[in-house]
């Protein structure tokens, strides 16, 4: 548990850490607390990223059950994100959520190997105005079903998305001009067994 203090602090390089449920949120008095994986192992069994912290995992394996990134906005401030960055290393999870009803909750991968069971980005219609967002740069992410919803935007710029099962881009929030979601695919590769695309599918000429 990390929370309530400004500068606590998670690091590891090595070893192995069997831990129970693990919570990142902002101090009351402002400041996020820092969390680094850079290697050895980590399993865990819930991971809730809440209100502007960052995830930063540049080696090492981090195996969990459920892993929740969710966006905040407090007292009508400006929504703080909160971020998975998967640098290098591997992930293995479950579920991945990333929460945006009240700030978006963003999962960016430069690099390693991402294997996630069900991989959500959602927010809540009529409310939010910005989207989950999953950022592929490079690296294999490899689900069995993705589904980005409610105005949320997959950016593929490099790397592999597999989905073994169906990958789902879907869904607008209203009021106002209708917000689809969105999926920039413009380098990199994907295979996935179905697609199910209700939002926008831009395709660059460098795709695979």
């Amino acid at each position: 548990l990390v929370d309530g203090h400004p500068g606590l602090s998670y690091f590891q390089s090595g070893g192995t850490n069997y831990t129970a449920d693990i919570t990142l949120e902002p101090a009351y008095g402002g400041g996020d607390p820092s969390f680094t994986l850079n290697g050895g192992l980590l399993v865990d069994s819930n991971v809730l990223v809440y209100g502007g912290p960052t995830i930063n995992q540049n080696g090492g394996m981090h195996v969990a059950n459920s892993l929740s990134i969710d966006g905040e906005s407090i007292h009508g401030e400006t929504p703080l994100p909160s971020t998975y960055n998967l640098n290098a290393g591997t992930l293995s999870a479950v579920s991945v959520s990333l929460n945006s009803e009240n700030g978006p909750g963003v999962f960016n991968q430069s690099n390693g190997i991402a294997y996630v069971g069900e991989f959500l980005g959602s927010g809540e219609p009529y409310e939010s105005y910005w989207g989950a967002a999953l950022n592929l740069s490079g690296g294999t992410l490899a689900c069995s079903n993705l589904d980005m919803l409610d105005s949320g935007t997959i950016t593929q710029t490099g790397g592999a998305l597999v989905v073994s099962n169906t990958l789902t881009v879907a869904e607008f929030i209203t009021p106002g001009p209708k917000i689809y979601s969105k999926y920039y695919f413009t380098d990199g590769t994907l295979s996935a067994s179905n697609i199910n695309m209700g939002g926008n599918w831009i395709i660059g000429d460098s795709a695979g």
